[in-house]
């Protein structure tokens, strides 16, 4: 959050930044980056600021409560990037965390048809990535793991992104490390009620 409030107005985490923050990388020290449109901007030490002509609403979320892009505006101008597009729109559908993970397993040997996987929506004009989601049935399920929801900017942001939701007609179901290890049976049965 630092790189972002000192990035300027409209600067949001991006690149590897980004990619640590989702636990897509580890996190290693140095320059964090931060894309922001047009010209704005202050380079600061510590601060890698990647300046774009345009940055669409719907390619910035929040993360952790932190301002974030899943995918820099100038993605296609990087070698290799189209590759990687072709194989991520081919491929399974990745989660992003072990919890994600436990729970889709856990979802799927239950009988559970195979639901969206951290697939963009936009509601009320906020892009929001539910971790499963049956688009028929209006269903959410967010996992919920200490390490990316236990802070008080993180459960902010976890309450705002569900009042979006449910005013949207969605139903979320919360489900935390316990509730999958511990009472597996009893998640499951709270799904399929739903």
């Amino acid at each position: 959050m630092a790189a972002v409030l000192a990035g300027g107005e409209g600067a949001v985490l991006s690149h590897f930044a980004a990619g640590a923050l989702w636990g897509f990388l580890r996190w290693q020290p140095g320059a964090t980056d931060v894309i922001v449109p047009g010209d704005r901007g202050r380079t600061q030490k510590r601060l890698h600021v990647h300046r774009t002509r345009t940055l669409d609403p719907r390619d910035v979320t929040r993360h952790q409560g932190i301002p974030v892009t899943d995918r820099s505006p100038d993605l296609l101008g990087h070698r290799g990037a189209r590759k990687l597009a072709d194989l991520i729109a081919t491929g399974p559908a990745p989660t992003r965390s072990e919890l994600e993970d436990l729970v889709l397993d856990l979802l799927l040997r239950g009988g559970l048809p195979h639901p969206d996987v951290n697939k963009p929506l936009v509601r009320l004009g906020r892009r929001i990535i539910p971790d499963f989601r049956w688009p028929g049935q209006r269903l959410v399920v967010e996992a919920d793991g200490a390490a990316w929801h236990d802070g008080k900017l993180a459960r902010e942001d976890d309450a705002e992104r569900q009042a979006v939701l449910e005013a949207c007609g969605e139903r979320v179901i919360r489900v935390t490390w316990d509730q999958a290890v511990r009472r597996p049976g009893q998640l499951l049965a709270r799904v399929w009620a739903a």
